[in-house]
């Protein structure tokens, strides 16, 4: 399904019950297009945990090496996405569950997790070393395992339980260097965000980079430059990188023509977008779907 955003634009998460926003999810990444996440950001806390190879994870801007057993906690509203430079690809679980969800008491949101998502740290980096880690790692294994099983609601109810007990393990932690304040400039993070969303609202189109720059209110150079930092592409590879992600979903959850595909993804002639496809996955648009039955996949 095409990723969709809110008018503030913030990702809007295909939650498993979407009455409750806790989403439990997990996937192969690898160094290919087709495996790869795409920056975005939410209201939900995300809990991260990797379970097999090396994860390079980008918070911010900033990319952290996470190897197996090691994960990452990162906190509402944060840009963010994950790739694997290693062929060999790396395996990861994820949870998230919304702030909303947090606390019926309106006295400790306003007092302990409110200053917690407002003013906490951007992320937290979770390791093997520590008895906190240790804690916090094995309750993003009970919380995605509880997940598989259906999300029922003593399932949900434990999410939330263990989610609190994340955040109090996170709060109780006596080194500051856990949690990471990246400083981020208020004013780049939104462009950042404004450009992303405009992709994302207007890949199917013909898209320029002047039209990039303007959504996030900044010069050609200045878009470029950001898209840098906060991509690790140009404006335009992330386009295109954007499109062949969207197709991919176009070609898993639709039966139309691949040329059809092509012209819905922002792609002017279908030779182009097979080259394109090709480039990025190492296979044609045809075989990838040919592929999909053998090897679904789970994509976040």
């Amino acid at each position: 399904m095409p990723i969709r955003v809110m008018s503030d634009t913030s990702e809007v998460v295909p939650y498993q019950n979407p009455r409750i926003p806790i989403f439990i999810g997990g996937t192969r990444v690898s160094n290919s297009v087709k495996d790869r996440m795409l920056c975005h950001w939410h209201e939900d806390m995300e809990m991260l945990l990797v379970t097999d190879g090396v994860l390079t994870y980008s918070v911010n801007g900033e990319k952290y090496r996470l190897k197996k057993d090691e994960g990452v906690v990162v906190n509402s509203r944060q840009l963010h996405y994950g790739y694997s430079v290693d062929t060999k690809g790396a395996d990861y679980l994820c949870v998230l569950c919304s702030p909303s969800l947090l606390s019926g008491s309106k006295e400790i949101y306003d007092d302990i997790l409110r200053p917690f998502f407002e003013k906490g740290a951007d992320c937290y980096l979770i390791g093997t070393e520590n008895d906190s880690d240790l804690r916090i790692a094995q309750m993003i294994r009970l919380m995605h395992d509880a997940g598989k099983n259906g999300m029922v609601r003593s399932v949900e109810l434990s999410i939330i339980g263990m989610t609190h007990l994340v955040i109090a393990e996170l709060l109780n932690r006596n080194d500051s260097s856990s949690g990471l304040n990246l400083n981020a400039s208020e004013s780049e993070i939104k462009s950042q965000k404004d450009m992303v969303a405009f992709v994302s609202s207007h890949y199917g189109e013909k898209i320029t980079l002047e039209q990039i720059a303007e959504a996030g209110n900044v010069c050609r150079s200045s878009c470029c430059k950001l898209f840098k930092k906060y991509q690790g592409s140009t404006p335009i590879e992330y386009l295109n990188d954007f499109r062949i992600k969207m197709s991919m979903n176009q070609l898993k959850h639709t039966d139309r023509s691949i040329t059809e595909i092509a012209f819905l993804c922002g792609f002017r002639h279908s030779s182009y977008y097979t080259e394109m496809f090709r480039k990025s996955t190492g296979v044609t648009p045809g075989q990838f779907r040919k592929d999909l039955a053998a090897s679904p996949e789970e994509v976040i």
